[in-house]
């Protein structure tokens, strides 16, 4: 027999959850995983690994010196804002350490909500503004496969754009610039100090005239190690941040139609989210305006 055969060991892992939803389905409103047979309370062998890991990761530091993670960004809002009152523009970030075991959690519930518009995957995705009475029970479903996920943060800076202490960008160039310069506000508000992330971010068109790159985001924050641009069809974490960020601002300015209450009841959800896992995983930054200030 070898010596690797002879020094084999293995390891049992115990753990005991009381008054708690170990690992909840969010196909079916996030309630416990039950064998159908026995009638017992289940755990995936993918949640065991991840309760592990998180352990080795937030507590024993054994793992690695930097915390690896993608974030998603998407934006919200006008710049320059046509109706009266208030006019909300916001720019979130979704965090998550590991997006493809969260993009196999959540898919099952993005091909229900193909499935109940009756559209290919194409042409569908998550969107706060385009909620309906038919992606509503998705919307939901959406959200609350959050509950219990500890490997993600949200964070979005925002602010009325039609305070009039606000300098309003007046052409294409410098709204894109303005883009760029509050996306690396809020990253270099919210990086962590031992993080290294690739920012992944929903597609803004660069106007010609502008130097300003969005990929100079990398020089400009040392914690991003990478950035992309990409149409959000197909990016299920975008979509999260676009629901996120667009819940938020409607929350703070609800009277803004919303006939069917769909919207309103996802903002509810999300307030809701947000003040079950406190601010150091929900965290919005509202920006303050001057007339010396843009």
């Amino acid at each position: 027999m070898s010596e690797l055969v002879k020094n084999r060991s293995e390891i049992l892992f115990l753990y005991d959850v009381t008054d708690a939803n170990p690992n909840g389905d969010p196909v079916d409103e996030n309630k416990p995983r039950i064998d159908e047979e026995t009638g017992v309370n289940i755990v995936t062998d993918v949640r065991l690994k991840r309760t592990i890991r998180d352990y080795l990761i937030n507590f024993k530091n054994k793992l690695m010196d930097k915390k690896k993670t993608f974030t998603f960004i998407d934006e919200s809002g006008a710049l320059n804002p046509h109706q009266e009152g208030k006019s909300y523009f916001g720019i979130g970030a979704f965090k998550h350490i590991h997006p493809i075991e969260l993009i196999e959690r959540i898919h099952p519930v993005f091909e229900g909500l193909c499935a109940a518009l009756k559209k290919d995957e194409t042409r569908v995705e998550f969107s706060f503004k385009n909620t309906t009475a038919s992606s509503i029970t998705y919307d939901l479903a959406l959200i609350r496969a959050l509950d219990g996920d500890y490997d993600w943060e949200f964070n979005c800076m925002f602010f009325d754009a039609s305070n009039p202490e606000f300098i309003r960008p007046t052409n294409s160039v410098k709204r894109w610039e303005n883009y760029v310069s509050y996306l690396k506000m809020l990253l270099t508000r919210t990086a962590w100090k031992n993080e290294e992330t690739i920012v992944i971010a929903d597609y803004q068109r660069r106007p010609k005239a502008s130097r300003k790159k969005f990929e100079f985001i990398t020089l400009d924050v040392p914690q991003v190690y990478n950035s992309l641009q990409t149409e959000s069809h197909g990016v299920l974490p975008v979509q999260i941040a676009d629901m996120l960020l667009g819940g938020f601002l409607y929350s703070l300015n609800p009277e803004t139609g919303d006939k069917e209450g769909n919207k309103t009841s996802i903002a509810n959800e999300i307030i809701a989210l947000k003040k079950k896992v406190g601010a150091n995983k929900f965290n919005c930054w509202e920006v303050k305006w001057n007339k010396n200030k843009k």
